[in-house]
């Protein structure tokens, strides 16, 4: 079936002696098995992480955390408040540091019980309120209302395995001082919104969500109200969440273009050794070391613990291709040396024909990777 093939596709190729034949059938069979086995490993892990993003948002947004079963039962006595989000603007974006900045309005509604002041006995879950700005506070009949500006710090753990064509999910969580007993959230998803025009440099806005949240924290800090609680140290939680998605593939680009200059000047070196009967080779470490090179572009802007992703799977895939392009050259060398002929037939149509399938793969690999990971549209 090889032979088949190559001889459909290369005139000189059938001229060779069966033993010729046999060996540059075996080169390209093992190029092209060992390529899609590579491609087939790597877009599986890219397009199981696209799909894992997609669940995570799926279920971030579902009402179903079993906790507030245990709200509805601690908090049934507890002063019932309005709370809602409106995300203004992410200030800082900081994939490396692990954080995000974000200014939002949050509003407290209460009526009846002259419970402490809400603006100022709530927190952001892992996170630090730089500026608390109170918009509105007043008291009308029975009605309590207050509205602040909360510009705050946010630990944030990105999914960055899709980098640099990936999508975020920001998460953040308004949880009151007090426990259910005393205080349980009702999300205002009426009024709820985000800046419609936001968007952080590289990422657009897709979606966003305001849900229901609550936590068990199963310290109690030494209180001795909630160590006789029978551990229903419960908090209802207001969790806002917007989604980013990359805009464009702008980075992507900036990441890998060293790269794919390295894998250019490496098929060019394999061109010269075919066509022009050169030997190119002292040229290719050259290549190699800027694809190594490389690397550190898109690794500087991501945290040190990372798993293997997207960044990772491209730049190993252009370094194999880098390698099997000099393993041909060299073949290419040994088998004129042997022969003692610089323009030897064999050696030309083993060049030709490794030439054209490792450019194919290179170009193949390199489109199919990208499009698994920014293809897979979340809807």
């Amino acid at each position: 079936m090889v032979n088949r093939l190559l001889n459909f596709w290369f005139d000189d190729y059938e001229d060779l002696e069966s033993k010729k034949r046999k060996r540059i059938a075996l080169w390209f069979t093992m190029i092209i098995l060992c390529s899609c086995l590579i491609l087939g490993v790597f877009t599986y892990f890219i397009y199981d992480n696209r799909k894992e993003d997609q669940d995570y948002w799926n279920n971030a947004v579902k009402v179903e955390n079993g906790t507030l079963k245990d709200v509805a039962v601690v908090g049934k006595d507890a002063t019932e408040v309005l709370c809602g989000t409106y995300f203004e603007n992410v200030s800082e974006f900081n994939l490396a540091d692990s954080r995000f900045r974000a200014v939002f309005l949050t509003w407290f509604r209460w009526q009846g019980d002259d419970i402490q002041d809400m603006a100022h006995n709530f927190r952001v879950y892992r996170g630090e309120i730089k500026k608390l700005e109170m918009v509105k506070d007043y008291v009308e009949d029975d009605t309590h209302y207050q509205l602040v500006r909360v510009d705050a710090i946010v630990s944030h753990d990105f999914r960055n395995r899709c980098f640099p064509l990936e999508e975020h999910l920001l998460s953040i969580f308004i949880e009151p001082n007090y426990t259910a007993k005393r205080v349980v959230f009702k999300v205002d998803t009426q009024n709820s919104n985000v800046n419609r025009a936001l968007k952080i440099g590289g990422y657009k806005l897709d979606n966003h969500a305001v849900v229901p949240f609550a936590y068990e924290y199963r310290n109690t800090r030494a209180d001795v109200k909630l160590e006789n609680d029978a551990g229903k140290n419960v908090v209802s939680e207001v969790l806002t969440m917007i989604r980013l998605k990359r805009d464009g593939a702008g980075l992507y680009v900036k990441c890998f273009i060293a790269m794919y200059g390295c894998i250019l000047w490496a098929l060019i070196s394999l061109f010269t050794s075919t066509y022009q009967h050169l030997d190119p080779l002292e040229l290719l470490p050259e290549a190699l070391f800027g694809c190594v090179a490389n690397i550190m572009v898109g690794a500087s802007m991501l945290p040190d613990a990372l798993e293997m992703g997207l960044l990772e799977y491209v730049n190993i895939y252009g370094i194999l291709l880098i390698l099997i392009s000099a393993l041909v050259i060299i073949k290419i060398n040994v088998i004129r040396r042997e022969e003692k002929n610089v323009h030897s037939v064999y050696a030309n149509v083993f060049g030709k024909i490794l030439f054209y399938t490792i450019t194919f793969f290179a170009l193949f690999g390199n489109f199919i990777m990208p499009f698994v990971a920014y293809g897979q549209q979340i809807h």
